[in-house]
């Protein structure tokens, strides 16, 4: 199971996909001067007028994490992981944009100053694209040398 370099490629997806949990992917500076960070898991639920619709920023960051989890076991269905590349590929993307409106709507929704600039949690799912990617990609040489040495059968 880990002697494939795919595998290592998803097992790094796995811990950045857990890191956005835990990291804040949004700061606000109050107008009483006070400082919020904002983390998947402590996303403000009874902000008056903010953007409440959480269910498919948690999705995204669940399909992402579930795709790479069940990928890892699933090491000799090569066709089977290459489609939950994919599928954690485009949730990848997904998450990264409804985070960017989830954290804009917020800003508007308490009138506060929006710091996204130094937020590492919104580049992390760009770093799990790029190793779905190249973990894809390693999935595929596998695939054509295993076809190789069919032919020679």
């Amino acid at each position: 199971m880990i002697q494939r370099v795919q595998t290592l490629w998803l097992l790094a997806v796995l811990i950045l996909q857990s890191l956005i949990w835990f990291l804040p992917f949004a700061s606000f500076s109050m107008a009483s001067g006070q400082d919020l960070n904002v983390a998947l898991h402590s996303l403000p639920g009874t902000v008056e007028g903010a953007f409440t619709g959480y269910l498919s920023l948690y999705a995204c960051w669940a399909i992402a994490l579930l795709s790479s989890l069940i990928g890892i076991f699933l090491f000799k269905k090569r066709k089977q992981q290459m489609k939950l590349c994919v599928y954690g590929m485009i949730s990848s993307v997904l998450f990264a944009i409804f985070a960017w409106i989830t954290a804009f709507k917020l800003a508007d929704a308490t009138q506060a100053e929006l710091h996204m600039g130094s937020s590492l949690s919104l580049f992390l799912p760009v770093l799990s694209l790029l190793c779905f990617f190249l973990a894809l990609r390693y999935i595929r040489k596998d695939e054509a040398l295993i076809k190789s040495l069919d032919r020679l059968r």
